[in-house]
């Protein structure tokens, strides 16, 4: 199953659903936007980029684990009621702040060191996956049918060697 796929000058990001419940960011070299039909896409699509984090969601408990050099690091549990829940495409603060929408109608901010919790936004619908902007703002979009711009901690988006702004691949 797959719950999102933005498209970046590479190909295809791909956050998806796997046998074993994870959910890795990967890069499908060669796709383009259109239509797509995610029959062609293979079952285990190797891990082509990573950033900082691998992010685990186990469905009834519905805790997001962060992992880093493939060890468990930290885990938070954001709905404890057993139901099935979606979670956005994390988005990194230059802090280390983890920023990340449920369907639950919140948006999270995460601790990337520890996985406590800073602080929950709620909106009027699900939220959609936060885009951090060069000032530390974050965008999100709303299943209310509004966009909201939420000032942070952060200066920007974490340091990355990709996505290379201004830079050839």
């Amino acid at each position: 199953m797959l719950d999102h796929l933005p498209l970046v000058p590479m190909g295809l990001f791909m956050f998806r659903f796997s046998t074993a419940n994870y959910m890795p960011l990967t890069v499908i070299p060669g796709l383009r936007s259109g239509s797509l039909n995610t029959e062609l896409i293979p079952e285990d699509v190797p891990l082509v980029w990573m950033t900082r984090f691998i992010f685990r969601m186990v469905m009834k408990e519905n805790p997001i684990t962060a992992r880093q050099d493939w060890g468990k690091k930290w885990e938070f549990i954001w709905r404890k009621d057993g139901f099935d829940s979606y979670v956005s495409v994390p988005a990194i603060g230059d802090d280390g702040t983890v920023y990340f929408g449920t369907e639950d109608n919140k948006l999270y901010a995460v601790d990337g060191k520890t996985g406590t919790k800073k602080w929950e936004f709620e909106t009027g619908g699900s939220v959609s996956s936060p885009v951090i902007g060069d000032d530390g703002t974050l965008y999100i979009g709303s299943g209310d049918k509004k966009i909201y711009a939420i000032k942070t901690d952060s200066k920007g988006p974490a340091k990355s060697p990709w996505p290379m702004r201004g830079q050839n691949a």
